[in-house]
């Protein structure tokens, strides 16, 4: 089992700091449109509203400065054209095509998930790439998503080519191999946004995926390709030519198997978001 701090140290900490990576140390990338670590003094994002003017968007104390946000839209469209990795690694999620970039303002206003600001793929060509891939034998995610079901069979979330976190119709949130086996899996949650927490174990073969209601456990059914380690190079990126569709909110992804650690992190995840 992983630990950062004992269990009463890390309760108290949960309470005291509002910080996300301040508690949950150690992230390999960590993209959100709140702020994540009091020790980052960085952007949120860069957007764009025609793909050649630039901003980059900070925060306001916490939260996203939504009223710069809105200020550079001007009353129309903007788009995220890097996502920056709050991890202190600076892999940034990048997209230098202005079509294929994921809409963040609408009509003047910040878009919405749950009362948060949120970044919206559109399901047709909308994706991000890591600056460097990463590669690791052992991965968990933990992830505030609203995945649109009714796209397509599949959608990524971390991921290279038709392999990784993927979302699927008939099984929901699981992992992939090259030869789409399905590693890990949950039934259909349905088109609702959720705090999705997912591991995997290169070593004993086993994984969990955790949504804020659902809980699977199971054993890896293709370890081969896990203990010679996986590439993740797109961030909510294509599978088998289908994109993803829907909202995202934050991606916080680590090379290690974090086991018996999602319930708190599905606590401190819901104290912001309040999902459920």
């Amino acid at each position: 089992m992983s630990t950062i701090f004992n269990i009463s140290d890390k309760i108290k900490l949960e309470n005291e700091n509002p910080y996300f990576l301040d508690v949950f140390t150690g992230s390999s990338v960590a993209f959100s449109l709140r702020k994540l670590s009091s020790s980052y003094t960085g952007s949120a994002v860069k957007v764009t509203t025609n793909g050649s003017d630039n901003a980059d968007i900070g925060f306001d104390g916490f939260e996203l400065d939504t009223a710069s946000l809105e200020t550079f839209a001007n009353g129309g469209d903007a788009y995220v054209s890097t996502w920056y990795d709050q991890s202190g690694n600076a892999n940034n999620a990048v997209q230098t095509s202005f079509s294929a970039m994921p809409k963040i303002v609408s009509n003047g206003s910040v878009i919405l998930e749950n009362g948060k600001p949120c970044i919206l793929s559109d399901g047709i060509d909308d994706r991000w790439f890591l600056t460097t891939g990463i590669t690791t034998t052992d991965a968990t995610l933990f992830a505030v998503l609203n995945n649109d079901i009714g796209n397509s069979s599949y959608s990524a979330i971390f991921n290279s080519s038709s392999s990784g976190f993927i979302y699927h119709n008939s099984y929901g949130y699981n992992f992939r191999s090259n030869n789409y086996y399905k590693l890990i899996d949950i039934n259909d949650i349905g088109n609702n946004s959720h705090l999705i927490f997912t591991a995997i174990n290169s070593s004993s073969g086993d994984g969990y995926i955790t949504d804020e209601q659902n809980f699977n456990y199971a054993s890896i059914q293709n370890q081969t390709l896990v203990n010679s380690g996986y590439t993740y190079t797109q961030v909510l990126g294509d599978v088998f030519s289908k994109k993803y569709k829907g909202t995202s909110q934050e991606l916080i992804f680590y090379t290690s198997y974090k086991d018996g650690e999602q319930d708190s992190f599905m606590s401190k995840g819901n104290k912001y978001y309040k999902i459920y």
